[in-house]
C-alpha cells in the first residue's frame, strides 16, 4: 500500500502490534485497563504513586 502511514500511536508488523512502544502482548494482564488508557493518552505508563488510589 504505497503511501500508507502508520499513526504515531500504534505500530503494526507481522505477529506483533505495539502500543506508544510497548507490546499489545507484554501489556496483556501485566497493568490494568487504566493504566494502558493513561499510556495511550499520555505517551507513558503511571508510575507507582499514580496507580494508587487513597
Amino acid at each position: 500500500m504505497a503511501g500508507f502511514q502508520q499513526p504515531a500511536i500504534t505500530r503494526f508488523q507481522p505477529n506483533e502490534v505495539r502500543v506508544r512502544g510497548h507490546g499489545v502482548a507484554d501489556l496483556m494482564g501485566g497493568v490494568s485497563f487504566g493504566a494502558a488508557v493513561i499510556l495511550i493518552l499520555n505517551g507513558e505508563l503511571p508510575g507507582a504513586r499514580a496507580r494508587t488510589i487513597g
